[in-house]
């Protein structure tokens, strides 16, 4: 089976989900238009992070409380402590998805 490098298998799950969808996948809703939401990764009792273009591929996170940062992939690693080939690996097979075909079935 032929092997993808890593960035471009990162790119075709990008183009494949967005970080909204990912969110979405863990229970993660966001709700306000200024896309300003508790942070998952530390005890957050008002919003403290913000998504940046949420629904498009290149959509990225920031929260101002404990400073965690990053795109979807990162967002996966974090959520499941990953590395980011583990967290691409774990995408591809919620994505059903195969890097050398680009061929899936279902998403999320």
């Amino acid at each position: 089976m032929e092997k993808l490098e890593f960035k471009a298998t990162m790119e075709l799950v990008k183009s494949k989900v967005t970080l909204y969808d990912i969110m979405q996948s863990y229970g993660i809703v966001i709700k306000s238009e200024s896309k300003l939401l508790s942070c998952p990764f530390h005890s957050d009792s008002t919003p403290s992070m913000k998504i940046y273009n949420s629904t498009g591929a290149d959509g990225s996170f920031f929260c101002f409380g404990c400073r965690a940062t990053g795109d979807a992939i990162s967002f996966v690693c974090k959520m499941e402590n990953k590395t980011n080939i583990e967290a691409l690996n774990s995408l591809c097979l919620r994505l059903n998805l195969d890097p050398v075909t680009k061929e899936t079935t279902n998403y999320l």
